[in-house]
């Protein structure tokens, strides 16, 4: 939140004439996260089919340079994908045992 604060307060001279930008702290491939999951759970399978969506994101970019931005707001991020997914699985964990 402290970021988006941040942003809101820089110059729009110093923005330059865009203020649409991709702030992340990470990215994620559906590789990448079974990987992780795979890591955490030797079990852990998928199996999906692609449907129309997949043309959509062929359309996308494979990444986002966040590096402007993160100069502009002295930007660090808090938490790597180990960690969010880490905590994501906690939660889940926590969620489910309530029930």
């Amino acid at each position: 939140m402290a970021n988006q604060i941040r942003f809101n307060l820089v110059d729009s001279k110093t923005l330059g004439p865009t203020r649409v930008y991709n702030l992340s702290a990470f990215s994620v491939s559906p590789d990448s996260l079974f990987k992780a999951l795979k890591k955490r759970f030797p079990d852990f399978s998928v199996r999906y089919s692609l449907d129309f969506r997949n043309e959509i994101a062929k359309a996308w970019p494979s990444s986002m340079n966040c590096d402007r931005l993160f100069k502009l707001l002295d930007y660090q991020p808090e938490f790597s994908f180990d960690e969010s997914l880490d905590t994501t699985i906690d939660e889940i964990k926590q969620r489910l045992s309530r029930h």
